[in-house]
């Protein structure tokens, strides 16, 4: 999240402030509902079969 606050090599524009009281959310979800619903779809959805015999490179 710093790093969108930094000025870019291409504009001398601040994109943003930081505001360190913020970090208290950092660890907080805010909707659980949503996020549990979403984990379980995943769950259920699986790989596609392009992934599911991929063989890892070394």
């Amino acid at each position: 999240m710093k790093s969108i606050l930094t000025e870019t090599e291409t504009s001398n524009k601040r994109l943003g402030r930081y505001n360190p009281e913020l970090d208290k959310y950092e660890d907080t979800v805010g909707f659980p509902e949503k996020v549990a619903k979403g984990r379980e779809m995943l769950a259920k959805a699986g790989l596609p079969p392009e992934l599911q015999n991929r063989q890892v490179k070394k």
